[in-house]
């Protein structure tokens, strides 16, 4: 009997440890849209990301700390509304999230991708692919980046409105805001193909 839990115990970490390479290996392809594409062309996307690419542009706020640190408030907030396994998952997807957007920044600094501006619409279309695939490989292995997960939780917890219908309302709320610091419809428009693109790919 103990040898038969024994093989169950190495079957379940062996499956454990697949997903957390897939989970890294997705988060990776969204650090690389982000720090490759995104940033350097001042887009604004939904979500804690989009957030945190705001108070870049206006602050210069490091993205990794405030991703980082919006995400852990946020599961601070909605703690009691959220499973004991998805903080667990939230708090390591966001920390790795954190990591990569933090290691590959100066290296997409140093030797940039793009030109930005050049073909604009071109880097949201890469952008939005990369961050799409790879929250799907994040999301097909059981992970989580927060985000606006942790929203829609605390929205869906206190109110009717479905879990689709609050997400779209938090991130066109993000996107939105990108007015107040670029006072550009344009920036808004490429924020919303973004998601378009990146919910379709995910």
């Amino acid at each position: 009997m103990s040898k038969y839990k024994e093989i169950i115990k190495a079957r379940q970490i062996k499956l454990m440890m697949k997903d957390y390479f897939f989970i890294f290996c997705g988060i990776t392809l969204y650090a690389i849209g982000y720090d490759a594409f995104i940033l350097p062309e001042q887009l604004v996307q939904g979500g804690v990301t989009g957030v945190s690419s705001l108070l870049y542009y206006a602050f210069k706020m490091t993205p990794s700390i405030t991703i980082w640190g919006i995400n852990i408030g946020l599961l601070l907030l909605a703690f009691r509304a959220l499973s004991k396994q998805f903080v667990i998952r939230t708090v390591i997807g966001v920390s790795i999230l954190s990591v990569m957007v933090g290691a590959l920044q100066p290296v997409f600094q140093a030797y940039p991708l793009i030109t930005p501006g050049d073909d604009k619409f071109m880097h949201v279309l890469i952008g939005a692919m990369l961050a799409g695939a790879g929250l799907a490989l994040v999301f097909t292995h059981n992970g989580s980046t927060g985000g606006t997960d942790i929203v829609v939780a605390l929205i869906n917890k206190h109110s009717n409105m479905s879990i689709g219908r609050a997400l779209q309302l938090v991130d066109i709320c993000v996107i939105c805001s990108s007015y107040v610091l670029f006072h550009s419809f344009e920036v808004i428009v490429y924020g919303v193909v973004f998601t378009l693109i990146a919910s379709t790919m995910l």
